[in-house]
């Protein structure tokens, strides 16, 4: 948006608002876009307080007053998701009400799910289709409002109602739908109350492990498994956390390797991005409550998860899982970490705010090489021969690496 028509705009904003909301609705479905733009310019706090209080009630208004079919909805939710994030703590008061809605929506698509499967007509495979499309839109809507509440809307006693959306379509064979209630539960689960799925965790992780595959071209040539794959994967990065002292590492570490030796993943570069980093959080954070686990299968997998980590373009709290996962599980076992010591040089030395943590035990793992002897070291300088330059640069000025 330009500067000087969003100063112009700033000094009108609840009459331009009110404009808006007059116009025909073939109109405003190409206005919330502009609404959503506009507001995400806005920086002041009097501004995303006259946000909350003078345009949010209109828009959850709209908003709970719509369909899901009509065409006004998706544009009118994405506008409202941008206010949420903009208007911060003034917001929240407005995500209960719009949350509750779709959750009442997903709840009566699952319902009418339930009764079409026990019909036979011609008409139920095109039903159960668009019953299903539907449901995936409110399941990616219920991920959009935990994301942009930044985990508040899961602290509504209204999220208990969530976890029997995710195991009533758990199992569908929609594949479609599956991801996408692999995709909400990753994202819920990191927020919720635990004990609002420990019963039932054991066959979460199951379903999830299904999922969690490679499959050859020949049997799959549209990739449909590698988006189901990349969310289940996520869900179960996200689940480790929250249930480490409830689950079996044996099974999940047995997928993450079977992904990686998977004929299509022959080199880490061809290994997708996304699979590569969930793939890489999972070791991490197995990692960190089972290194000797994680330590035996260091061979397998440092390459792959080094990839991975070198993927993740955020200094956040996946990256660092993952690192002290790493590094507790090379503690455990040095001897097969030597095989692969460039990969994690390269990946600490582009490692731009590491935390303490993870600080510390890279500190110590680079320390352990330095005292290694003659055949560590040389090891030690094939690898840094290797190096990109930014990789050398980075251990030297954050680990003062090689120290001469």
């Amino acid at each position: 948006m330009d500067s000087e028509l969003f100063y112009e705009l700033r000094g009108k904003l609840v009459q331009v608002f009110q404009e808006f909301l007059a116009m025909d609705a073939h109109r405003r479905i190409f206005v919330f876009d502009i609404i959503a733009e506009f507001a995400d310019h806005l920086q002041e706090d009097e501004d995303r307080h006259q946000l909350a209080d003078q345009i949010m009630p209109t828009v959850a208004l709209q908003l709970t007053s719509c369909k899901l079919q009509d065409g006004v909805f998706v544009p009118l939710f994405d506008c409202f998701t941008t206010l949420v994030k903009v208007a911060g703590v003034y917001g929240l008061k407005f995500v209960e009400p719009v949350f509750e809605f779709v959750l009442k929506l997903s709840r009566q698509i699952t319902e009418a799910l339930q009764v079409q499967v026990k019909k036979k007509s011609k008409e139920r495979v095109k039903f159960e289709h668009e019953l299903r499309n539907s449901q995936m839109r409110c399941f990616d809507f219920i991920s959009t409002l935990i994301e942009a509440s930044e985990g508040q809307a899961v602290r509504s006693p209204l999220a208990a109602q969530v976890p029997g959306l995710i195991l009533s379509n758990l199992k569908t064979d929609d594949v479609f739908l599956r991801q996408m209630v692999y995709s909400l539960l990753g994202d819920f689960v990191g927020y919720c109350d635990p004990s609002w799925l420990a019963a039932d965790i054991q066959q979460v992780v199951d379903a999830l492990l299904i999922d969690c595959i490679v499959i050859p071209a020949s049997m799959d040539a549209a990739r449909t498994y590698l988006s189901i794959a990349t969310n289940a994967v996520y869900a179960l990065s996200e689940i480790i956390p929250k249930f480490a002292g409830q689950l079996q590492p044996a099974p999940i570490l047995n997928r993450i390797l079977k992904i990686y030796e998977s004929p299509k993943v022959a080199s880490a570069h061809q290994l997708h991005k996304f699979l590569a980093i969930n793939c890489g959080v999972v070791f991490g954070r197995l990692g960190i409550f089972y290194p000797d686990e994680t330590s035996k299968h260091l061979k397998g997998c440092l390459k792959q998860v080094c990839y991975g980590l070198l993927s993740i373009t955020t200094e956040d709290q996946t990256k660092q899982d993952t690192f002290l996962g790493v590094n507790k599980s090379i503690v455990k076992n040095p001897q097969d970490f030597l095989e692969y010591i460039s990969f994690y040089l390269e990946a600490v030395g582009l490692y731009k705010a590491p935390p303490p943590a993870v600080v510390e035990g890279i500190h110590c793992i680079l320390g352990e090489l330095l005292k290694g002897d003659a055949a560590v070291r040389a090891s030690l300088e094939a690898a840094y021969a290797v190096l990109s330059d930014a990789a050398k640069k980075g251990l030297k000025h954050r680990f003062n690496f090689p120290p001469n």
